[in-house]
């Protein structure tokens, strides 16, 4: 579960431990949690978040890695 700060204090989100696909491989699956951030770094890759041992990381990633999207709504 992730908690939101400031303005969004109050506010959590649950994202579950996912891994990612790498051509036929699912790697990760039960140790990291890695998702789309919704924008784009350059022409090949976009940032993304990594979530690991209580961290969570900005990072970014190859468009051709099958990172998750966990879709949510702005009331």
């Amino acid at each position: 579960r992730i908690t939101g700060r400031g303005e969004f204090s109050g506010n959590s989100i649950f994202l579950p431990v996912t891994g990612y696909a790498s051509d036929t491989y699912l790697l990760f699956n039960e140790s990291f949690g890695y998702y789309w951030a919704g924008e784009s770094f350059d022409a090949n890759s976009a940032y993304s978040l990594t979530i690991y041992d209580g961290a969570v990381l900005r990072t970014y990633d190859f468009y051709y890695q099958g990172i998750p999207i966990r879709p949510v709504i702005d009331k």
